[in-house]
C-alpha cells in the first residue's frame, strides 16, 4: 500500500460478497412478494453456508518486497497465510 496510505486518516473500504446459495436460502425464507430472486423450479440448497468475511482482519507493515503478496489473509481457523 506504499504510495496510497498518507499521514493522518485514512479510509480503507472492504466489500464482502455472499454466497448465491445464502440468497436463495434467505429469500425462501420471506414473502414472495419481499424475495430478490425469482425461481421457476425449487434448487435444493442447503444453508445458510459459512460465508464472507471469516475472523479478524489485520492490516500490518511487512517490510521487503519478496514474490509473494505482503497481505497476510486469515483462514477460518485463524491461520494466518501469504498469497
Amino acid at each position: 500500500m506504499t504510495g496510497v496510505v498518507r499521514p493522518g486518516q485514512n479510509k480503507l473500504a472492504v466489500k464482502i460478497t455472499n454466497l448465491w446459495a445464502n440468497r436463495l436460502t434467505g429469500d425462501a425464507k420471506l414473502p414472495r412478494d419481499k424475495r430478490i430472486t425469482r425461481l421457476t423450479q425449487k434448487v435444493p440448497v442447503g444453508g445458510p453456508l459459512e460465508s464472507g468475511l471469516l475472523g479478524p482482519v489485520q492490516l500490518r507493515a511487512v517490510s521487503g518486497s519478496g514474490t509473494k503478496s505482503a497481505l497476510p489473509t486469515a483462514k477460518p481457523d485463524g491461520a494466518e497465510t501469504n498469497r
